[in-house]
């Protein structure tokens, strides 16, 4: 029992210390973010926030013990002039970290993250697109939002489950993002599936990884944030679909073909 309970302790005081850091880098990040699109046009300003989003990621991933791989098919080169929307999964409140060492991206997220103590600024600071879903006339700014951010070169990514499941499934989805990119001329969706593939360097399959850090397990973010920390590692597989052409569909299509896409990723590797 000692035994344990000293465990224990070292695994807490890891956390707590892997969560400062990560605090540290990411408020750094969003410091030298906020002063470098001084320097920038404003209309150049989104791409930068998108760029330096995707590099405080990438240091957050370190922090966090993330080793992030990819498969499937690759994402476009960042800011083509391709109308793109990501989709996908969100089983922790992490998922945009994991998925933004890869995607040069404005992620989409509930607009109650930007008004939170610290991380509201830093998510504005980084460009997030906060929709309001209890409210149906937010959903037209929304769409704009989404809009305004493709026309200027910058891809999003959305998840359009609308809440975070255990990791065992894929709700069924929100369609208000899908009608930003409806009907555009050689616009585009692409599926992305964020699977666990191993903790603490011990493989996991099927849901087994997902689940075991599923946010649903806690009540709190800082709660959900130490348990992450306790691993020492987390291998993630990003796996990227094929892309779904947008131009003669409508929102709703696209979010069925969208999901049914999901699903397929999902399976790949149960």
């Amino acid at each position: 029992m000692p035994m344990q309970m000293l465990s224990r302790s070292i695994e807490i005081i890891r956390s707590c210390l892997r969560l400062l850091v990560g605090l540290g880098v990411v408020t750094g990040y969003a410091c030298w973010t906020t002063l470098g699109a001084l320097r920038h046009a404003p209309s150049a300003r989104a791409r930068y926030r998108a760029y330096r989003q995707r590099a405080a990621a990438r240091a957050v991933s370190r922090v966090a013990g993330f080793r992030v791989t990819t498969a499937g098919t690759a994402p476009a080169p960042a800011f083509v002039q391709t109308p793109t929307i990501y989709i996908a999964n969100h089983f922790t409140a992490l998922d945009p970290v994991m998925a933004g060492t890869q995607v040069t991206v404005a992620f989409a997220g509930k607009i109650e993250i930007t008004g939170w103590p610290l991380l509201g600024w830093i998510t504005r600071t980084h460009g997030i697109i906060g929709v309001e879903r209890t409210r149906r006339s937010s959903a037209r700014v929304f769409v704009e939002a989404i809009r305004a951010r493709l026309n200027g070169g910058v891809p999003v990514m959305v998840f359009p489950e609308g809440a975070i499941n255990w990791g065992d499934t894929i709700l069924p989805f929100k369609a208000a993002a899908f009608e930003a990119i409806a009907g555009t001329n050689g616009g585009r969706i692409q599926p992305v599936f964020i699977d666990i593939t191993a903790l603490n360097g011990k493989p996991v399959s099927g849901y087994e990884g997902r689940y075991a850090l599923s946010y649903n397990h806690h009540k709190t973010l800082i709660g959900h944030l130490m348990h992450v920390l306790t691993y020492r590692s987390i291998d993630v597989e990003v796996r990227f679909g094929a892309p779904i052409a947008v131009a003669s569909l409508g929102r709703k299509a696209l979010a069925g073909q969208a999901r049914a896409a999901l699903l397929k990723l999902q399976s790949q590797k149960q």
